[in-house]
């Protein structure tokens, strides 16, 4: 089984890598999957509708979204720097 969340690059307001935004508490499970310190995946409730889908937080980038189903994707990429310069770009 295979899900994808495609967002047009114009409705990514901006991404970045907080360390101070992957708090303990990702927000209200809705449905999603945590163990505190190994993983995070799944739609979670806080501030909005974010999605998880993190292992190594040293990894993970956070997506910030207009006009989408989800306010935040934080999601773990193979190359932080590249992806995140990549999608900053106009």
């Amino acid at each position: 089984m295979e899900s994808k969340i495609i967002v047009p690059k114009a409705n990514i307001l901006r991404v970045h890598q907080e360390q101070d935004d992957f708090t303990f508490w990702k927000g209200f499970r809705m449905p999603g999957t945590e163990i505190p310190g190994l993983i995070a995946a799944g739609t979670f409730y806080k501030k909005g509708r974010n999605f998880w889908d993190v292992m190594n937080k040293k990894n993970a980038l956070i997506i910030e979204l207009k006009d989408q189903y989800f306010k935040k994707l934080i999601v773990e990429v193979e190359n932080p720097i590249e992806t995140l310069n990549l999608l900053n770009t106009k």
